[in-house]
């Protein structure tokens, strides 16, 4: 059975013991950055997963949300 794209973001946050930005879970589950971005928005929602701070890149101003499991 496929997982869900918000299934493979949970799943991948739930291993991790710190935070990690959508970029990141992008980069480890192959799914494309505007589908991650969206699934962690669903997860958002939910309650699933919660905003843990920032990460400063520097780049653009506004640096990514740091995710991690609610």
């Amino acid at each position: 059975m496929k997982k869900t794209a918000t299934e493979t973001v949970y799943s991948t946050l739930s291993r991790r013991k710190t935070g990690i930005t959508a970029r990141e879970i992008s980069e480890k589950t192959g799914l494309n950055l505007e589908t991650t971005r969206w699934a962690v928005q669903q997860l958002v929602k939910t309650g699933s997963i919660v905003i843990a701070g920032r990460q400063y890149s520097g780049l653009r101003g506004q640096p990514p949300f740091v995710y991690t499991v609610a």
